[in-house]
């Protein structure tokens, strides 16, 4: 049975001698494939897997093991995100991180206008990746609490994020630890609060840049007990 799909192509590697493997970020999964004879010079199947491409896949699917890819047309190429160190190492450590999340539509619209906004070199880019990690930190169930202290469930004199609890403290649970400043508190409230719908708001309000998405990344590898090499990647790009 032939299947088609449209998603955002993640990852190709080299399979065997000629073959490759590719994965896809779809409305519903990250589908992987077997690309025969892709290391060959003039692959007419090379083109429709790159990474940060936006493609239509038809897949022929086997009984055990990733389908076969038998043809892709490429839609649109996001090639900007070569072209800057940084947003380069940002962009593949969220494909590492997408990798490992179940994919959801929200999660696909989300990580597609990221890359329209690199693309398009927009000033936001840096809104859009970290709406894109807020995404995945929702899907995980591991998003900030932020209607309140996440202590007493106060909702006034809220002075700061604790990462060791998980979400807002207040005056009174901060025990006199560090503040945060209210425009940073306010950042985080509405970035949380934000959707796809409504992310212009977030962006009219709010200045992000790569030490957000740095932030965030963080945010997931505690609460998910993992180690991100991207994440080490990029923190050294970044201190460059």
């Amino acid at each position: 049975m032939t299947i088609k799909t449209t998603g955002i192509v993640l990852k190709v590697q080299d399979y065997k001698e000629k073959d490759g493997l590719a994965w896809m970020l779809t409305q519903d999964q990250i589908v992987s494939v077997r690309v025969r004879g892709i290391q060959k010079e003039g692959s007419k199947l090379r083109s429709g897997c790159q990474p940060f491409l936006y493609a239509t896949w038809h897949i022929e699917e086997r009984n055990q093991g990733p389908g076969l890819l038998i043809h892709a047309t490429p839609i649109c190429f996001f090639y900007r995100v070569m072209e800057d160190l940084t947003i380069q190492a940002f962009s593949f450590l969220l494909r590492d991180i997408l990798l490992k999340t179940k994919s959801s539509p929200l999660l696909l619209e989300a990580f597609l206008e990221y890359l329209k906004a690199v693309q398009d070199q927009r000033n936001s880019v840096f809104a859009y990746g970290c709406f894109v990690l807020k995404e995945i930190l929702c899907a995980e169930g591991i998003q900030p609490f932020v209607d309140g202290c996440t202590l007493c469930h106060r909702k006034d004199a809220l002075e700061t994020l604790s990462i060791k609890d998980g979400g807002f403290l207040c005056h009174y649970c901060n025990q006199n630890g560090i503040k945060m400043y209210k425009s940073d508190m306010r950042k985080v409230y509405l970035l949380f609060k934000a959707s796809s719908k409504n992310i212009d708001v977030l962006i009219e309000n709010c200045h992000f840049e790569i030490k957000d998405c740095i932030f965030w990344a963080d945010w997931y590898e505690r609460f998910e007990q993992t180690h991100l090499a991207g994440l080490k990647f990029l923190k050294t790009v970044v201190d460059l």
